[in-house]
C-alpha cells in the first residue's frame, strides 16, 4: 500500500513558456515535463515508442515526414504535490509472495517466464512515485512545410525562435486578454490567420466556464487536475530494507532487471527500414526507439526510397534539330541556314552539351536571323539518344547564352520514346513526360544556370525530345548555351 504526504506549492511556481517542437529532442523534452523518470531515460523511449505510442506517432511523422514546426505555449498552475513517504511504504502481500517464491537465481526459460506472467503481467515494471495537481492552459500552433514558405516569402524569418516564440506567447495573451493593445493584437491575428494550418487553446482544470482568466486561476485549487508525475522502476524497491528475510532478494532484482530490459527491447524503427540495404541504414535516433534512414549515394527521402536524380550523358553526334514541331506530333529536321528552319553554322544544337557557356545553340524556327518577333524559334528543339542506356529522367537545367536575354526559353514540353531511330520522327513514337517551366522564368543572368527542374517520371526512355513553346520576348529566334539532363536507374542499352 502506498502513502502519499501532501505539500501545497505558492503561486511562485506558475509559469508562461513556449516550447518549439522540430526535432525528436525538442519532443523528448516536452515529454519529460510531463513525465518525470527517476531512474533511466531508456523507459521514457519506451513508453512512448513511436511503434507503440499513437500520439507519439502522429507527432513524429509530422516532425519527420511533413517538416512541420509545432509552437506550445502553456500556462501552468500547480498547486499540489503528492509524494510516497518512503519511510512509510509498505509492499503489497500479493507483491511479497510473488518475489519471494521466485525461482532463483540463473537466468533461464523458467524464470523468464515466471517474471513475465507474475511480475510484468500483473503488477508492471514502474510505479508513480509523485504527482503534481494543478491547471494548465495550452496553446496548440502548428506550421507546415507551405506555412513555412508562405512566411518566408512574406518576409518573416522561420528560423528565429525568439521570434517566433514571442508571436506565440503574444497570441497565447491576446487569447487570454492580458494586457493587449488592439492594433497590435489586430496584426497578430492576421498572421495566424493567414499563415498557421492550426491554432487551438485547450484548458484543464479549475472552473473551465469561467471567462476571467483571474478568476479561472483562483478555481485551480479547488478542481485541480494531473498536470505532471514522477515514475520510477520496481527495481529500487527490491531491498532488503523491504524483503529483509529473502537472501536473494539482490540477485532477484537483478534478474528482474534483465527480464524486463529484454522485453522492452524492441527493433528500432525506420521509417519502410529504410527501403532496404542498397538505399540506406537505420540507425538509432536515441528517441522513441525510433531511427533515422542514414542514406547510400544517390537516394533519398525520409524513407531513402527517392533516387537523386543525377546527370545523365548524351551521344553529341545522335543529337538531331528539330522545328515546326509540337508534342505528340510529327518531327521536322532543320539545317543550317539564316532563314525558315535554320541554325546559324557556329551555333549547331550540339552546342549545348559541350561544356562550354560561350557557345550556343540558336534556331529561328518559322522566322530568320532579321526578323524580330514574340513568336520566332518557337516549336524548335531537338531529340537525343541517351549514352547511358536506358534511363528514367526526371530533371534538367537550362544555361543561359551569353546574352540576349529575349530569346532565353521559358515554357518547354519533354517526351520520352523507345522507339527504333528510324521512327523518331513520327508522332506515335513519343509519349509527353513534360510540360512546364523551362527554370529561366527569373532571369539568373547571361551565362548563368537556370532553377534545376525535377519533375515525376518513373518510365524509362532511351531518347528524349525537348521543344520550346514560349520565350521571354521579341528577339530573332530562340538560344540557349546548355541543357544536361538529370535522372536515374539507368540500364545498359544498345545504341543504333
Amino acid at each position: 500500500m502506498y502513502f502519499w504526504y501532501a505539500l501545497s506549492i505558492n503561486s511562485q511556481n506558475v509559469n508562461i513558456e513556449t516550447q518549439i517542437i522540430n526535432t525528436l529532442h525538442d519532443l523528448n523534452e516536452h515529454i519529460l515535463k510531463t513525465v518525470d523518470f527517476t531512474q533511466n531515460s531508456k523507459y521514457v523511449n519506451v513508453s512512448f515508442s513511436y511503434s507503440y505510442s499513437k500520439e507519439i506517432r502522429s507527432i513524429i511523422d509530422m516532425i519527420m515526414k511533413d517538416n512541420t514546426i509545432i509552437l506550445v505555449t502553456s500556462f501552468n498552475k500547480t498547486s499540489i504535490r503528492l509524494s510516497i513517504n518512503e519511510s512509510n511504504f509498505e509492499i503489497s502481500n500479493e507483491s511479497c509472495f510473488v518475489i519471494e517464491n521466485m525461482p532463483c537465481c540463473d537466468f533461464n526459460e523458467t524464470v523468464e517466464k515466471y517474471i513475465h506472467e507474475f511480475i510484468i503481467g500483473y503488477f508492471g515494471y514502474t510505479y508513480i512515485k509523485e504527482v503534481q495537481l494543478g491547471g494548465i492552459i495550452q496553446q496548440t500552433i502548428v506550421i507546415t512545410q507551405n506555412d513555412r514558405i508562405n512566411l518566408e516569402k512574406n518576409g518573416f524569418n522561420i528560423s528565429n525562435h525568439v521570434w517566433m516564440r514571442d508571436v506565440a506567447k503574444e497570441l497565447f495573451s491576446i487569447q487570454m486578454k492580458l494586457n493587449r493593445t488592439q492594433t497590435y493584437d489586430k496584426m497578430l491575428m492576421n498572421i495566424s490567420n493567414k499563415y498557421f494550418t492550426k491554432r487551438n487553446v485547450m484548458i484543464y482544470g479549475g472552473n473551465i466556464s469561467i471567462k476571467s482568466f483571474d478568476d479561472w486561476y483562483k478555481s485551480v485549487l479547488d478542481n485541480p487536475v494531473l498536470v505532471k508525475f514522477s515514475i520510477s522502476t520496481i527495481f529500487e524497491l527490491l531491498t532488503n530494507g523491504h524483503f529483509p528475510t529473502d537472501s536473494y532478494i539482490v540477485q532477484k532484482a537483478a534478474l528482474i532487471k534483465l527480464a524486463v530490459d529484454r522485453y522492452l527491447s524492441n527493433r528500432v524503427y525506420c521509417y519502410n527500414q529504410c527501403t532496404d540495404t542498397i538505399h540506406g541504414t537505420c540507425i538509432d535516433s536515441g528517441f522513441f526507439q525510433f531511427g533515422i534512414c542514414q542514406c547510400k549515394s544517390m537516394w533519398t527521402g525520409f524513407d531513402r526510397a527517392t533516387p537523386i536524380p543525377h546527370y545523365i550523358d548524351t551521344l553529341h553526334n545522335s543529337v538531331l534539330p528539330i522545328w515546326k514541331t509540337r508534342a505528340g506530333r510529327n518531327s521536322y529536321p532543320a539545317s543550317i541556314g539564316y532563314g525558315k528552319g535554320g541554325m546559324i553554322p557556329t551555333e549547331k544544337v550540339s552546342n549545348i552539351f559541350d561544356h562550354n557557356i560561350h557557345t550556343k545553340y540558336r534556331s529561328f524556327g518559322s522566322g530568320s536571323n532579321n526578323i524580330m518577333s514574340q513568336k520566332t524559334g518557337l516549336n524548335t528543339g531537338f531529340y537525343l539518344t541517351l549514352n547511358a542506356g536506358i534511363c528514367i529522367v526526371s530533371g534538367f537545367q537550362f544555361t543561359t547564352a551569353t546574352s540576349h536575354p529575349n530569346r532565353d526559353p521559358i515554357m518547354i514540353t519533354l517526351e520520352g520514346s523507345n522507339a527504333d531511330k528510324s521512327l523518331l520522327t513520327f508522332s506515335i513514337s513519343w509519349s509527353l513526360i513534360y510540360n512546364g517551366s523551362s527554370g529561366l522564368e527569373s532571369d539568373p543572368g547571361r551565362g548563368k544556370r537556370g532553377v534545376l527542374q525535377i519533375f515525376n517520371n518513373s518510365q524509362l526512355y532511351r531518347s528524349y525530345r525537348l521543344l520550346v513553346v514560349l520565350k521571354r520576348g521579341v528577339e530573332s529566334g530562340v538560344h540557349y548555351s546548355e541543357f544536361p539532363f538529370y535522372g536515374h536507374s539507368c540500364l545498359p542499352g544498345q545504341h543504333y
